[in-house]
């Protein structure tokens, strides 16, 4: 296997193993380009005007789009805006897609991608890329779902204004600068979006891709329970589809996702691509 994609569903250390995945294959493959959720347009804006993502868990996100060639920095940036203009039509979900797979493979170099919404095209991409190896990891649902809550919890406007009077107690001088404080109401209103009903953590554009855009008389956790429970069930389903090709490793895990048996896995494929190369 050349390239590793690490693709599932959101909240099941995928950035973890994404991590570790980068400096293993580094190690063997020093010009090893690493790309980090190139569908996700609120990801890619970090990247490509701040110019890093801190990821909540697992801190700031090594990446190589520095290394890619300016076109296709420019097509992958503009491609992940699907998201904010994709009209809930199903057929411009992920934009084009493949199109930045293929020109990332033109490239000629191994790969590790992740992305937590490319799994809803797990069936068709297995088939289609024999020479790569996916990672899925599978999380118990029930653990899946309370980092959703904690999530849709943390960007309430309750919890966001009660953080930033706190914030305002140790800086009361901030209070008084234009900039800082209109900065932390973009920030709030941001964050507000992300727990809309039509986002709801990306879990209702899921939702919609795969059952169609409809109004439910459901609100706030209530309406997330809902969509988590219709998506994780279809990310299940997909899952179950491909588990069984060659080229598919899924690890399913409760609380913490152990990444060794992972590592030793690719570590494994590698030293077999390299037999392969080796054989007359």
């Amino acid at each position: 296997m050349k390239h590793v994609f690490i693709v599932s569903f959101p909240r099941t250390a995928t950035s973890g193993v994404y991590v570790e995945t980068c400096r293993l294959m580094k190690k063997f493959y020093p010009d090893c380009l690493c790309i980090y959720e190139p569908f996700n347009c609120d990801v890619l804006e970090d990247i490509f005007t701040k110019g890093l993502h801190v990821h909540d868990r697992v801190g700031e996100i090594v990446h190589d789009y520095n290394r890619l060639p300016k076109h296709l920095k420019e097509l992958i940036y503009e491609n992940s805006k699907w998201m904010r203009k994709w009209g809930f039509k199903r057929n411009n979900f992920l934009g084009n897609y493949v199109e930045v797979l293929e020109e990332l493979r033109k490239l000629g170099k191994p790969i590790v991608l992740k992305d937590v919404i490319l799994w809803v095209k797990l069936h068709s991409l297995v088939r289609k890329y024999r020479d790569t190896l996916f990672i899925i990891t599978v999380r118990n649902r029930e653990h899946v779902l309370n980092s959703f809550l904690k999530w849709y919890r943390d960007r309430t406007l309750k919890q966001q204004l009660k953080r930033k009077i706190a914030l305002a107690r140790k800086k009361p001088y901030n209070i008084f600068n234009p900039v800082k404080l209109w900065k932390h109401l973009k920030s709030i209103v941001k964050a507000k979006e992300t727990i809309s009903e039509d986002h709801m953590l990306g879990l209702g554009a899921f939702y919609t891709y795969f059952y169609g855009q409809s109004r439910l008389q459901l609100k706030g956790e209530k309406l997330l329970k809902y969509y988590f429970r219709k998506d994780y069930e279809m990310f299940l389903s997909i899952v179950s589809k491909v588990e069984d090709s060659e080229n598919v490793y899924v690890a399913r895990f409760d609380r913490r996702l152990n990444i060794e048996p992972i590592l030793d896995y690719i570590l494994q494929t590698i030293r077999a691509n390299s037999l392969e190369k080796n054989v007359p």
